[in-house]
């Protein structure tokens, strides 16, 4: 009990790619938090599951015996199904999480014979390539009248997602199933709940591990997300094998007095050390625009956005990108803007008529053909 998972990736497993599930014995008070889960497995030729061939692209099951389960602002990319399923009894929160690409359904609740109490709070269902026409959430063997479940101010992609629910249980049981209030099903304090229309913006430049510094893997799972591209894969090589990183090495010199508070907060000093450490990588990535006149936020490779005014972005590039082609894409993927960057130094200027939401910009080098893909996600006004 008691456990954090914070600012962790996880991808490329067959079946769920996380499992928190214990029979016999209560595990409780447990949070996922700022995490990604990626591209299970669907069909794996060398790893089987026993029911053959059936897609195990599988995101997240919390099984039997957990309780007291937080799910919070986790990034569900590319697996086909459980983004979460919460099976047995239990009180469950998931809050402000982005569920992208998903099959058939998004949230998949199974009590099991057990009441399950869940609130579902300001999460985002994005549309994806391999998306289909189904439910945001499926109820399966609802039978307890204790069971309660609260949504409230969920994005949810309309045009391939409907908004009402499908209870697959006793129709005696349902009609008290869905709550207004929070409190009805479960909650605690303090918790931050960001409004739904904050959330992508804010899970694409928070998720995963060291976001800061991502690794080709996560940055690929984001920009995909952003840009509504991306697959269920069956296999690592579909996803381009595991990334080849080269050696590091780091001096490890702990502070004086490890187990001592010098500054008696509460941690000691080698917690302080490593919380220190983690916040060093665990910055939101610079992704965002500036929402304000005249703003500027800089992004990775030396590129600059400003919001120059209503609807107007300017971008400039670094010296070594003189000549290259920027174009920036809007969230469904369309070029909006195609510009031919003629010295480091010059700003270009476009009205993007697009409002709020994510943006990439791409710059294509003509004497290297390389391309690299800076990720905006933020606010044009």
């Amino acid at each position: 009990y008691n456990v954090v998972f914070d600012h962790c990736s996880f991808s490329w497993s067959v079946d769920e790619n996380i499992c928190v599930w214990r029979q016999g014995i209560q595990i409780h008070d447990i949070t996922f938090s700022d995490c990604i889960s990626s591209e299970g497995i669907c069909n794996s030729p060398i790893v089987q599951h026993p029911d053959g061939n059936t897609c195990h692209s599988k995101g997240f099951t919390l099984g039997e015996g957990v309780d007291s389960l937080l799910l919070l602002r986790f990034l569900w990319a590319n697996n086909f199904d459980r983004n979460p399923l919460l099976t047995g009894r239990g009180s469950f929160i998931i809050l402000n999480n982005v569920m992208y690409n998903t099959g058939i359904i998004a949230v998949d609740i199974d009590e099991r014979s057990n009441w399950n109490k869940t609130s579902i709070i300001g999460n985002v269902l994005r549309k994806g390539p391999r998306s289909g026409v189904g439910a945001f959430i499926k109820y399966n063997n609802i039978w307890n009248d204790d069971s309660r479940t609260c949504m409230q101010d969920n994005y949810i992609d309309s045009a391939f997602y409907p908004r009402v629910v499908r209870l697959y249980t006793d129709e005696s049981i349902g009609a008290d199933l869905i709550v207004d209030n929070k409190e009805d099903a479960v909650w605690t304090e303090p918790l931050t709940v960001l409004p739904s229309g904050d959330v992508l913006e804010y899970v694409l430049s928070n998720a995963g591990a060291r976001p800061s510094d991502r690794d080709t893997v996560d940055r690929r799972i984001v920009m995909e997300v952003a840009t509504r591209t991306g697959r269920i894969i069956s296999g690592v090589a579909d996803a381009g094998g595991f990334p080849q990183s080269p050696e590091t090495r780091h001096d490890l010199v702990i502070p004086d007095n490890p187990t001592a508070d010098d500054d008696n907060d509460g941690y000691t000093n080698v917690e302080e050390w490593l919380h220190g450490m983690a916040q060093e990588v665990e910055q939101p990535a610079p992704i965002s625009l500036s929402s304000k006149r005249g703003g500027s936020r800089h992004i990775p490779n030396g590129f600059a956005l400003w919001n120059a005014g209503p609807g107007e972005l300017r971008i400039s590039a670094p010296e070594n990108w003189r000549h290259s082609m920027l174009r920036v894409f809007n969230s469904k993927g369309k070029c909006i803007a195609q510009i031919e960057n003629s010295g480091g130094d010059t700003v270009s200027l476009f009205h993007s008529g697009q409002g709020a939401g994510v943006y990439v910009l791409e710059a294509r080098s003509h004497k290297s053909d390389v391309v690299r893909c800076v990720k905006l996600v933020g606010v044009n006004r």
